[in-house]
């Protein structure tokens, strides 16, 4: 298990938004949220729709809990194995584990290429395990993706809203229990595939199916992508913005 610490560069915090009753993020300048605040999955855009965030919540039965880093490894080489590289043209850039006694979780970085709008995207997947007082596991998923040649401009932006993730729920203070020693791999692997199709289909209907809190602030063009009301031309096609056009 590999323990890193990443040196973040300050990027400025609109403000910090609930989601759920348990879940607080920043959310930087030129970031909604773009699905019902209530309930997960959620869903963070750009304002640019260049990046997004989705965040998925699992409980872990207590039968198949993680006790210990070795397990944790074992576990992320599953989901990597599994799910990340059956996707087209996957490729790993990093793997990194941690332990912070109250939470463990993973960090893996990867590309991957989007046969919908003909893009190579990279990833920047957190995994964050907490240990509930009744027994079972907690395992949050912020899954962040951007366009290759966009991702370096949202870096700072996604790695403020991992970091700082905050998860206010039952929770106790040490996430290893050590009467157990059964891999859950499988576990994970099931949850994972089911947030990767949750993120292709989101994808591939992004144009059609993402809503915003302010629509009014984006025209929408006639090939269907949605850009902000400063920008005179469409950003997928060139067009330019005709007079009173609206997203819908």
């Amino acid at each position: 298990m590999i323990i890193s610490f990443i040196l973040v560069v300050p990027v400025s915090a609109g403000i910090y938004v609930e989601l759920g009753e348990q879940i607080k993020i920043p959310l930087p300048d030129n970031w909604i949220v773009a699905s019902d605040g209530s309930d997960f999955p959620f869903q963070l855009v750009d304002t640019n729709l260049t990046s997004d965030i989705m965040i998925f919540k699992s409980d872990i039965p207590q039968e198949d809990i993680i006790t210990n880093d070795e397990e944790l490894k074992q576990s992320v080489q599953g989901v990597i194995d599994d799910v990340i590289l059956s996707l087209p043209e996957a490729r790993i850039l990093s793997n990194t584990g941690y332990f912070e006694q109250y939470r463990t979780g993973f960090v893996l970085e990867f590309l991957s290429f989007d046969t919908v709008n003909v893009i190579t995207l990279r990833h920047r997947l957190l995994g964050l395990i907490y240990q509930h007082p009744d027994g079972h596991q907690i395992l949050f998923t912020v899954w962040a993706k951007s366009g290759e040649d966009t991702y370096p401009a949202m870096e700072n932006s996604i790695r403020m809203i991992q970091d700082e993730f905050n998860y206010s729920g039952p929770r106790t203070g040490d996430v290893f229990n050590p009467s157990r020693s059964v891999p859950t791999y499988l576990y994970i692997i099931l949850f994972m595939l089911l947030g990767l199709f949750f993120f292709l289909r989101t994808r591939q209907l992004q144009r059609s199916r993402v809503r915003f809190a302010n629509d009014e602030k984006f025209w929408r063009c006639e090939c269907g992508r949605l850009n902000p009301l400063h920008q005179a031309s469409c950003r997928r096609c060139g067009r330019y913005k005709l007079p009173r056009q609206y997203s819908s």
